[in-house]
């Protein structure tokens, strides 16, 4: 062969190699994408995947989960929408993978979202108020060394328990959970000394706008000497209120129950207070 001839060649080769390195002829994955909407208990997702080149879209395989656990795979022609109904309240991930008419996989696209009825996100609201009530007030154990509360002798019914996490004063208040035993609740201070003619109060809170009826009974000896009972509805949602009875009797008492109703509440008790007027 001769130089020229190899020149030639060699000069050939130099014009297609720019060719091999031509992205017009690299094929490009398609893009997944969607919007996602949520309208009263239905989740709508809108594809709007996209294919490159002379390719299409050719499939779109949804995924659906709820808490981290997969609840529906869909697969659908071209770009399928997707569509869930009868939400519960939880966190959705909405995932996307589609394919082309080149054979071509996206990348997964995923979107997640939160669903909630109007019921669950006033209990999440409530639930974060109490905590930043309790978050607050915390500082107040810390540097309190007793409680008010401690130095009578108290017994109650099942669903009262101490609270140490939210308190008007001193270290603990009472937790009343009026949605059981049937939305009656009750405190028994035995004994005790009320002077007749005292007055009686303590602090209050709930945790819903929910009337609440008090009762309050006091004993002399077991007899039932003192009987008075009043709805407070002003408003202690999660806000201490005052209560006061002025114990109207002509004997003093030993025994003192206070009662609590209400529906589905739930009140803390703090801070018995007894003053003796002379």
């Amino acid at each position: 062969m001769s130089i020229v001839a190899v020149l030639l060649l060699a000069i050939l080769g130099f014009m297609f190699i720019p060719s091999l390195f031509d992205k017009s002829t690299v094929s490009q994955i398609p893009l997944a994408q969607f919007d996602a909407v949520i309208e009263g208990n239905i989740l709508r997702c809108t594809n709007m995947s996209e294919a490159y080149g002379e390719a299409t879209i050719r499939e779109s395989y949804w995924a659906l989960s709820k808490d981290g656990k997969v609840i529906r795979e869909i697969a659908g022609e071209n770009k399928a929408n997707f569509e869930v109904k009868g939400l519960s309240p939880g966190v959705y991930s909405i995932k996307l993978t589609v394919i082309d008419t080149d054979e071509q996989y996206s990348d997964p696209f995923t979107v997640e979202k939160v669903y909630q009825t109007t019921e669950s996100k006033a209990l999440e609201n409530q639930i974060q108020t109490q905590n930043e009530l309790a978050s607050t007030q915390s500082f107040k154990s810390n540097v309190a060394t007793e409680d008010t509360m401690d130095q009578y002798e108290i017994s109650t019914t099942v669903n009262v328990i101490e609270d140490t996490s939210i308190f008007d004063e001193g270290t603990k208040s009472f937790k009343i959970d009026l949605g059981k035993s049937e939305g009656a609740a009750s405190l028994s201070f035995d004994p005790i000394e009320v002077k007749k003619g005292s007055s009686v109060s303590f602090m209050i809170m709930s945790n819903k706008a929910e009337p609440i009826t008090i009762q309050l009974l006091g004993y002399k000896r077991g007899e039932n000497v003192y009987n008075k009972e009043i709805t407070s509805d002003n408003g202690t949602v999660l806000e201490w209120s005052p209560l006061s009875f002025q114990m109207s009797t002509t004997s003093d008492i030993d025994k003192l129950v206070i009662r609590f109703e209400s529906d589905d509440t739930i009140v803390w008790f703090d801070e018995l207070s007894i003053r003796t007027f002379k």
